[in-house]
């Protein structure tokens, strides 16, 4: 299976990072990823999202990202006119097989556990395993 990154959709990604098999970009999805990220493989971001992954974040397999979601950490600025704010960040491990709804913040250290769902618009700032 191979990575697909849809046609619309930009990526942008620092140095070292990582990315398992079968990963897809959907159409409209603008993603920043920093250095050091790894992302699992079957990770999917939904269409049309503003998607920001931090320095040093790991993604385990099979994670569904949805729309405006800031995983590492947040600070200051804004990511690609979508609104999600994105700076000074760094690491977060989110689990095997977890779900992030829509403009969901996981925050900078915090490691979300396998299978969990972090609803829409969630602000998770401490650990959830």
């Amino acid at each position: 299976m191979e990575t697909l990154v849809s046609t619309g959709a930009g990526v942008f990604a620092g140095t070292g990072v990582a990315v398992g098999a079968g990963v897809l970009v959907a159409t409209g999805a603008d993603v920043a990823v920093g250095a050091g990220v790894f992302v699992g493989i079957d990770v999917d971001v939904g269409a049309d999202s503003g998607v920001f992954v931090g320095t040093g974040v790991a993604v385990g397999a099979g994670v569904f990202v949805g729309a405006g979601v800031a995983v590492g950490g947040v600070d200051s600025g804004v990511f690609a006119g979508t609104g999600v704010a994105v700076g000074g960040v760094s690491g977060a491990l989110v689990g095997t097989g977890v779900a992030i709804g829509a403009g969901a913040l996981v925050g900078t250290g915090v490691a979300v556990g396998a299978g969990a769902l972090v609803g829409a618009g969630a602000g998770v700032e401490t650990d959830a395993v």
